[in-house]
């Protein structure tokens, strides 16, 4: 199990570092290993925040993988954007989801975790994205689902000084759309986690929640709230269709025009015969 308390040295990212986020972590690490694992190819792009669950990267059939930081908090890991990361063994870049340095269909697989989110136009960055991904190649899009608690926390954070006042979440009927538009297809259903509540429970209520989480033959409302789409975070991942050529008419060889048939001389000699009788 990826250790969440590794982080980079410099300024703190506020979310990840606490409780809360080494939690959110560990709940979506085996869901999103399920989808990361079916990354193949020659190069591997991780978009992201945090670069510990990065290392799912080194689980996949990529030869060789590079980790994208954003804005959010370049200073972090500008120290080693050029000779790695102390966490990952990899190269390191920091750079912005809206403009990605790199040439068209460079990447075989892309992960974006918790990237469209903290990006300023999510529909350019996917598109961007989309533009570095090669034809067959998946995309993995990890980010907080507003339809959820989580999503309740994000419009009480606008009027409070909050970790989550400055992501701007995605809707998930406007992200299918999105990836529709950009000739994607979905791999499978999106994958729902963490329906827990948005705070960290008071130490007095941790043996209630020990005991329902433990409880033989689980809790029932649970079990059927964990199949709607309410979970806190919500992993997509899509195939970029291979596009045929379209076809173009060629002028070289343009319709034979109908051309009127003479008289056969058989024909003539029986027009002849029937005047003569």
């Amino acid at each position: 199990m990826l250790n969440t308390r590794k982080i980079f040295r410099g300024r703190p990212k506020a979310l990840w570092e606490s409780a809360l986020g080494h939690r959110l972590l560990e709940a979506q690490l085996a869901t999103l290993a399920t989808h990361v694992r079916r990354l193949h190819g020659n190069t591997a792009l991780w978009v992201g925040e945090t670069p510990e669950p990065a290392q799912l990267l080194q689980q996949c059939m990529v030869r060789d993988s590079l980790y994208l930081t954003t804005a959010a908090f370049g200073a972090a890991a500008s120290d080693s954007a050029s000779i790695g990361s102390p966490v990952l063994e990899m190269p390191c870049l920091n750079g912005e989801l809206d403009a990605l340095p790199f040439a068209k269909h460079q990447f075989d697989g892309i992960v974006l975790h918790h990237a469209l989110e903290r990006s300023v136009d999510p529909r350019t960055g996917l598109r961007e994205a989309a533009r570095v991904l090669a034809p067959g190649g998946r995309i993995v899009i990890a980010g907080f689902n507003p339809v959820s608690l989580f999503g309740l926390r994000r419009g009480y954070a606008e009027w409070v000084s909050d970790p989550f006042s400055a992501r701007r979440f995605v809707n998930p009927l406007r992200l299918f759309d999105w990836l529709e538009l950009l000739g994607f297809a979905l791999e499978a259903k999106p994958a729902y986690v963490d329906y827990r509540l948005p705070v960290l429970p008071p130490q007095s209520l941790h043996k209630v929640t020990a005991w329902i989480s433990n409880r033989k033959g689980g809790w029932p409302a649970a079990e059927w709230l964990k199949r709607t789409p309410l979970g806190g975070m919500m992993i997509v991942s899509a195939i970029k269709r291979a596009l045929p050529l379209s076809l173009v008419r060629s002028n070289n060889n343009p319709r034979s025009r109908l051309a009127p048939i003479g008289y056969s001389k058989v024909t003539e000699l029986r027009l002849a015969t029937k005047e003569r009788s």
